[in-house]
């Protein structure tokens, strides 16, 4: 683990939240905002000729260094949001229980999905050994709306279930 407090120090009014503790090059003073914006929305910096995600070294000044399998997690979805208050080390399955909706999402809610093939509504979620689970609401049955608020009504049980034991599901998952 690199001892990033001679190189960086933590200050929020830069926007990478990190600020050079040494002249880095004849560029850059000391003092001077350290990282730079990627396209993937993260600050990178760059030391000894590496780079590394800001985020990443923002925890490692305030804690520990982020084991092998773990992962910096952003609260509150901003990747660019590099606040020590809005970071969290995490696995990547914690970490997937604080990702926004998925893209390729139809229904508007995570988890709850229309099998066509079945003609049935879907909710699925993760149990918490990391098993894929699902639960089905046939359309024939109760009805296209009402299948999909039973789908909708029981992902919500079962992430707040998992909650109860134990399970990291952030307000804003899915969102």
């Amino acid at each position: 683990m690199e001892d990033w407090s001679k190189a960086f120090y933590y200050d929020e009014t830069s926007p990478s939240c990190l600020r050079w503790r040494i002249k880095p090059s004849q560029h850059v003073d000391m003092g001077g905002v350290a990282g730079y914006l990627k396209s993937g929305g993260y600050y990178v910096v760059g030391f000894n000729r590496e780079k590394y995600l800001c985020h990443r070294v923002i925890w490692e000044l305030f804690n520990e260094e982020i084991g092998e399998r773990l992962q910096i997690d952003h609260i509150n979805g901003l990747r660019t949001d590099n606040r020590i208050l809005n970071l969290r080390l995490v696995t990547n399955h914690q970490n997937n229980q604080n990702q926004k909706m998925q893209s390729t999402n139809t229904s508007g809610v995570t988890g709850v999905s229309l099998d066509s093939r079945n003609n049935q509504w879907k909710a699925k979620w993760c149990s918490r050994d990391g098993k894929q689970k699902n639960k089905s609401f046939s359309i024939n049955k109760y009805g296209y709306d009402s299948a999909f608020k039973l789908a909708c009504d029981f992902r919500i049980k079962m992430i707040l279930e998992l909650n109860l034991e134990g399970s990291d599901y952030t307000v804003r998952h899915g969102i």
